[in-house]
This record gives structure tokens, C-alpha cells and sequence, in this order.
């Protein structure tokens, strides 16, 4: 499930990026990386980090929700994701006091 929820980000930060008309390079001079980690945050190769998502916020004029605004809910309880439905909760998920179950992979 990470590896969706990076790729659905680097697909944001690509799609922001080409929507703004940055060039890789300047995007990686801001941050102080490299063009190619750029490219592997728009992979979802490499996890971009909230505070890299911050900076990319300020530098396309846009919110930190941006990233993130692809994603829909399904009901107030379940978030659907990825071909399966979580609840939005995490306490939902497992209660340590009552359950003793895995999480979701």
C-alpha cells in the first residue's frame, strides 16, 4: 500500500510540476537534490518526505492538500484505495485495548 500511496504522490508532484512549466532541474536546485531525484519522486521510486511536499507546495503556489487531492472517499467510514477499502479511522483498524488483529498490508 505505500508503494500506491508514493506513486500516487509522484504522479501529483509531476502533474503540478508540468501544470506550473518547472523544469526538473530547477524544481532540483530548490530542494537541493539531484534532477534524478526528483524523477524518482515522481516515480514513486524514492518517497518524497512531508517536509520536501512543503517545499513543493510553496514552490508550485499551491497547498500541501494538492498532493493528495487525487484520492476519494467512498463513505464517511471506509476510504476506498487501491482496489480495497480501509476505514478511515486507524483506530478502527485495530484497537489495542480489545483487538489483536494485523494491520492491513
Amino acid at each position: 500500500m505505500r508503494e500506491e500511496i508514493d506513486r500516487n504522490i509522484g504522479r501529483r508532484i509531476r502533474e503540478l510540476r508540468t501544470a506550473r512549466r518547472q523544469p526538473v532541474n530547477h524544481v532540483a536546485a530548490y530542494l537541493g537534490v539531484t534532477p534524478q531525484q526528483i524523477l524518482k519522486y515522481e516515480t514513486g521510486q524514492n518517497r518524497a518526505s512531508a517536509s520536501t511536499i512543503y517545499l513543493l507546495a510553496i514552490l508550485f503556489g499551491t497547498t500541501v492538500e494538492a498532493f493528495f487531492s487525487s484520492w476519494t472517499m467512498v463513505s464517511n467510514d471506509n476510504t476506498q484505495y487501491g482496489g480495497a477499502t480501509y476505514p478511515a479511522n486507524p483506530r478502527e483498524i485495530v484497537n489495542p485495548s480489545t483487538q489483536h488483529q494485523p494491520l492491513p498490508q
